[in-house]
């Protein structure tokens, strides 16, 4: 037996000022309230969601590609850069409506530095939009290009904090002298620079996808 006001149900009751979780008529358990859930989006491409009936707000957490590291050649290669972060807040009713898509892309990492001193690509973008929002944008992480003198790791994003919830990047790839750099680990991290060795180039590490999270609550 569903709680009905009318023909709809209702997401929230209060008691005074005190929002119950639970409603039972006598044993039966009528209603319930809407349980916070967190959706990842873990692969390269493009998702989507769809907002929830019964939840009152979204957090929408971005982190972008890392970039690739760049190939060795006299020096060492230069590491690519971490994914960016991003986070905003959607009041479902004001910001965005119930049964909305939003569609989520996630960007992937840079290609790594190939031959005598390739560069590294950058790592892409991860959006998310919808036609009631405004794009919300976590930028890839710039490709490693040029030489350094010591060996040069990808860059790492760290972890994010937003809302009180606590989001976990990746790591940059490593680098060392005389060996291939490593690629980066996934969310954002970047690739790391190729080793310098004597008479022959060794490849930059490739970056690591991006990811987002919707948290429904």
């Amino acid at each position: 037996m569903p709680a009905l006001f009318g023909d709809a149900t209702p997401s929230k009751f209060y008691f005074g000022d005190n929002a119950p979780s639970k409603l039972y008529f006598g044993d039966n358990l009528i209603w319930t309230a809407f349980t916070p859930f967190t959706e990842v989006f873990d692969t390269a491409g493009t998702h989507s969601f769809i907002v929830p009936d019964g939840a009152s707000s979204l957090d929408i957490v971005l982190i972008g590609g890392g970039g690739g590291g760049a190939a060795s050649s006299s020096q060492n290669g230069r590491g690519g850069g971490a994914g960016a972060w991003a986070g905003t807040t959607l009041v479902v009713g004001t910001d965005i409506q119930v049964d909305d898509t939003i569609t989520i892309v996630v960007g992937d990492g840079g290609s790594q530095g190939t031959g005598s001193g390739g560069s590294g690509s950058a790592g892409g973008s991860t959006t998310a939009s919808a036609p009631s929002m405004a794009t919300l944008t976590a930028l890839g992480g710039t490709g490693g290009s040029g030489q350094t003198a010591s060996p040069s790791p990808g860059g790492s994003p760290d972890n994010y904090t937003y809302n009180g919830e606590t989001y976990v990047g990746g790591a940059g790839g490593s680098a060392s002298s005389g060996s291939s750099g490593q690629p980066g680990t996934a969310p954002g991290g970047g690739g790391g620079g190729g080793g310098f060795v004597t008479f022959s180039a060794r490849n930059g590490g490739a970056g690591a996808r991006g990811q987002a999270w919707v948290r429904a609550y």
